[in-house]
């Protein structure tokens, strides 16, 4: 479960999230943190400290680019905590004009933090994945599906099929919940004759289990 966090209110986020983390142990809450949060290093330590794995970051809600001095010095301090980065990446409906998440920014990122964790949401860049396979298909990251099963099954993006099949095992399943549907997406999924039965299993649990090491 993801929160996004504005500038003070990262140390609220966690605190919202002691209160439900022991509620049902199927959820796996990320903290979030502006990287301008002016208690940036003690809430990194407290998210270690409550064992979480990792962080959502918006760049266009929370108004960063994702190749900036003041966000490089959160991803230099998450990462040393091997936590893992969850961001929104590419176009955003509320900022169409905004280049903050964009392809190349996340390329800037490999480049200096070639060994963090990173997970681009939307299939590392929404409708924007001709530039997304060619800057970003063999970095290392982690993509997930939200709002991009449609254009990988039924409008069958040929850059999306190429990032999906050079990077199957580091596919996760992701719907934006509540915009699209869990089980409609899941159930797309699984009567798909575009997967073979083993991308399956690493789109909707495999791959997901290995990243959060949950074995």
């Amino acid at each position: 479960m993801f929160s996004i966090a504005g500038t003070s209110q990262g140390q609220g986020i966690l605190s919202w999230i002691k209160t439900l983390k022991n509620i049902d142990s199927r959820v796996l809450f990320f903290a979030s943190v502006h990287p301008l949060d002016p208690h940036l290093t003690d809430i990194l330590k407290e998210v270690v400290d409550l064992g979480l794995k990792g962080l959502k970051l918006h760049p266009q809600y929370q108004d960063f680019a994702v190749d900036s001095k003041e966000a490089y010095k959160l991803y230099e301090i998450a990462f040393k905590k091997d936590l893992i980065l969850h961001f929104h990446a590419g176009f955003d409906i509320g900022f169409p004009e905004s280049d903050l998440a964009a392809a190349f920014r996340f390329a800037n990122l490999k480049k200096e933090f070639l060994e963090g964790t990173v997970v681009l949401a939307h299939a590392g860049g929404y409708r924007d994945w001709d530039h997304v396979y060619h800057l970003l298909s063999e970095k290392g990251f982690y993509f997930d599906s939200a709002f991009a099963l449609n254009a990988l099954l039924e409008q069958k993006d040929p850059h999306l099929i190429n990032l999906f099949h050079k990077n199957q095992d580091f596919f996760l399943f992701g719907t934006d919940s509540p915009w699209e549907d869990q089980k409609k997406d899941a159930q797309k999924v699984k009567e798909s004759d575009f997967f073979t039965p083993l991308q399956k299993e690493l789109l909707l649990f495999k791959n997901a289990q290995k990243l959060l090491g949950l074995f």
